[in-house]
Order: structure tokens, then C-alpha cells, then sequence
């Protein structure tokens, strides 16, 4: 488990939250691009794939929540640990307890993964 500075978790947490609202309305955004291939294309096999997008979407979403929970869990550990110690708080350090890091960079190219390849049945189907 590795030590940062508190404001450098602090700005990480931020940029993390920032990301992840971003991914958020990116997911908005793809939705609405699967209703209208939903809506142009009647044949089973289109249906069966919007089905797996409109599953897959959920997961993303619900890992979006999961990740924006612990960012605040481990924000509100920086903030007790000020709050006790509120001396030279910008020069401690503290231990990230989760690993955010990775599973934010394992959410980020999954995320990713999905999206080119729903643009790439979107293509296809629109």
C-alpha cells in the first residue's frame, strides 16, 4: 500500500469524480443511440444485440456508482484525518486503502472497449 500526499489524493479523487460524470453523461449519450437503432431495426438478431448494450450499459452505471461511493469513502478518511491532525496536513501522507488507481484505469479501458464496440454495431445497424 503506498503513501501519497493528502492533497494529491485529494486532486486525484477530484479528477476521478470529474471522469466519472463525464462517462456518466457519456452513457446518456449511447442510450439514446441504441433506442434509435432499437427503433429503425426490427430484425431478431438487432434486438438480441440492443439487449446485450442495454445490459452492459447498467454494469457501466453501476460501476460508475461503486467507484464514486469509495472516492467518497476515501475522501472522507482524508477529511478525519485532518480534522485530527490539522497541522501541516498539506505535507502528511496517507495510504490509498482501496486501490483506486487500478480500478479506476481498469474502468476507464473497459469503458472504452464497450463504446468502440458499440459504435461499431451502431455503424453498422443505423
Amino acid at each position: 500500500m503506498e503513501k501519497e500526499y493528502l492533497l494529491d489524493l485529494h486532486k486525484a479523487h477530484k479528477t476521478w469524480q470529474e471522469e466519472l460524470a463525464f462517462y456518466a453523461d457519456d452513457l446518456t449519450i449511447l442510450k439514446n443511440r441504441l433506442s434509435e437503432v432499437s427503433i429503425q431495426n426490427t430484425a431478431q438478431e438487432i434486438k438480441k444485440s440492443v439487449e446485450q448494450f442495454q445490459n452492459q450499459f447498467v454494469i457501466q452505471k453501476e460501476q460508475i456508482d461503486i467507484l464514486n461511493h469509495d472516492i467518497q469513502v476515501s475522501e472522507d478518511a482524508i477529511e478525519e484525518n485532518i480534522k485530527e491532525n490539522p497541522v501541516a496536513s498539506d505535507h502528511r501522507k496517507m495510504a490509498e486503502k482501496t486501490d483506486l488507481t487500478d480500478r479506476m484505469e481498469t474502468f476507464k479501458k473497459l469503458f472504452v472497449e464497450m463504446k468502440d464496440s458499440f459504435n461499431d454495431f451502431v455503424g453498422k445497424n443505423l
